[in-house]
């Protein structure tokens, strides 16, 4: 097709135009067009605690945001702390354990973002500032991390200890009235689960959580005990529902092989899924009492 020279020349300054003026387009109307933000973490402690033991972050969305989600820190001086959500309104909670070595090893210590503040999030970059210590775990009374019963004043979050019952029998104190010897000599695999939740949708994301933080014995009639200071969550009404610890039953010593049961506990110790036959806890340690028929 031929056009008149003029229209060429139209065509060309035209083209040229938007060449220059791209860039200048999307600084003045690309940020109004972001649906997420980039959240960073800033972690500090008044003691210069480090926190080898790992830290989870839990971001919930509030003031009608319906989104949350969670991610997992090397220690508090990872440098890919950074993770992205839709904008919206959002709390932030923290839980670091001071280790030395493994995964939810050693004293926790907890955090509120932004020292607890609603964090508004309209697209522009965001650090959220962590602030570390065991006053903010507020143990030996209810709180957003643990129940009353679960955490102790001086020892922190109770010890997860396990035992695993038969026939749905309840327990008695520290042990089950019907113990059960089945899963003898097997492994129990404990997580602090990743997840994204939208409205009614969960998925769950491993490369959000400390997918396996540990991995004890079931030894002696069902009895498996750990030091891991677990926090138990609170099931109460009027609490956030955020931690989501999974157990699940292996029969190597590495927890690697497919699960034989699992129990899922997405709103504290006191919901456990599919079979919960009680819990205890007394000086250091917290009691959770599995269904293993």
């Amino acid at each position: 097709m031929n056009f008149p020279k003029i229209s060429k020349n139209l065509l060309a300054v035209f083209l040229i135009l938007s060449v220059f003026s791209c860039g200048k387009f999307s600084d003045k109307f690309g940020r109004q067009s972001l649906q997420s933000t980039n959240l960073h973490f800033s972690s500090t402690d008044p003691t210069s605690l480090a926190l080898p033991g790992r830290i989870m972050i839990y971001i919930l969305g509030v003031n009608g945001s319906p989104f949350s989600t969670t991610m997992a820190m090397e220690n508090e001086a990872d440098p890919y702390a950074t993770v992205s959500v839709p904008n919206g309104s959002y709390r932030i909670y923290a839980i670091g354990w001071e280790g030395p070595t493994y995964p939810v090893e050693g004293n926790p210590r907890c955090a509120y973002g932004d020292n607890g503040a609603i964090i508004n999030l309209n697209g522009t970059d965001r650090v959220v500032q962590l602030t570390f210590n065991a006053t903010n775990c507020a143990y030996n009374q209810d709180s957003v991390f643990s129940e009353l019963q679960f955490s102790h004043a001086t020892l922190g979050f109770r010890n997860l200890k396990m035992r695993i019952c038969t026939g749905g029998a309840t327990n008695t104190a520290t042990a089950c009235n019907s113990p059960s010897a089945a899963h003898d000599g097997r492994y129990i695999k404990m997580s602090l689960k990743g997840y994204r939740r939208n409205g009614d949708t969960f998925i769950e994301d491993s490369s959000r959580g400390l997918d396996q933080f540990g991995c004890a014995s079931i030894s002696s009639v069902g009895i498996s005990n750990t030091a891991k200071q677990v926090p138990a969550g609170n099931s109460a009404a009027g609490y956030p529902k955020f931690i989501y610890l999974e157990l699940s039953i292996h029969t190597d010593s590495s927890c690697a092989s497919a699960p034989i049961k699992t129990f899922h506990m997405r709103e504290g110790f006191a919901n456990i899924l599919p079979g919960l036959t009680g819990n205890y806890s007394t000086g250091p340690d917290s009691y959770i009492f599995l269904n293993g028929d």
